[in-house]
């Protein structure tokens, strides 16, 4: 109806003037799911370019969109919505007629987060160069790289080997002193853990700039398996 597609529009306006955080989506993953085919299926509308349209706040609105700037804006929005929502097709088609698209800020480090393993590949395949990008992410005080995310957030263990096979130097990673084996120890999973300690078996021996040892580390981050490992 009109109504309806005067507050979609009012909505996707809204979206576009502010800059929502990914925490919002990672707290209201059903709100992403409903922003992302509202994005889509005017971004259906815009490139199929429909005759017949009737409604004239649609009609109005997407005049504006596909004759200014706005459009740009609306198709970055977009490509960031698709990453987080792991739409691996659109991301593929946003990018083949946008290449500039891959040099959105965070873009990596979004589809890293949210476990997005297809979309990460393809990124990395597209830039190798985005495996050290460091950028402010909202759970971390300090810039972090892709790898960093996917063992401190205790990631899909795939990414973590994803990104490592495209660039081997990110296994001597650092942040704060710790090393990715004690930022698995922290918050990461067994799997990982043990990933990582077979490529470089000798972090264990590791001392941070606190002096606390990897065990220390392990008892902090409360993971028995780890823990029993290490022991």
């Amino acid at each position: 109806t009109h109504e309806h597609s005067k507050r979609t529009i009012k909505f996707i306006k809204w979206t576009l003037k502010n800059n929502i955080n990914e925490n919002f989506y990672h707290a209201f993953p059903h709100t992403l799911t409903t922003v992302h085919q509202l994005f889509s299926r005017t971004y259906l509308t815009i490139t199929s370019k429909k005759e017949g349209l009737t409604n004239p706040h649609l009609i109005k609105f997407l005049n504006k969109i596909t004759t200014s700037e706005t459009q740009h804006l609306f198709i970055s929005k977009y490509f960031l919505l698709s990453t987080i929502a792991g739409d691996v097709t659109t991301v593929k088609t946003l990018l083949k007629s946008n290449p500039d698209l891959i040099s959105t800020k965070k873009i990596i480090h979004l589809a890293v987060d949210f476990g997005h393993q297809k979309i990460v590949k393809h990124l990395i395949n597209q830039e190798p160069n985005l495996t050290k990008a460091k950028e402010k992410l909202y759970c971390f005080e300090e810039p972090v790289t892709p790898i960093e995310i996917a063992v401190r957030t205790d990631q899909n263990f795939k990414i973590v080997n994803l990104l490592l096979k495209k660039n081997p130097n990110l296994i001597n990673t650092k942040n704060g002193g710790d090393n990715l084996l004690f930022m698995a120890a922290q918050c990461g999973s067994f799997e990982i853990f043990k990933f990582i300690y077979s490529i470089k078996p000798e972090f264990i021996d590791y001392i941070d700039p606190f002096g606390n040892n990897l065990l220390h580390t392990a008892v902090k981050g409360c993971n028995k398996k780890i823990i029993n490992f290490i022991l």
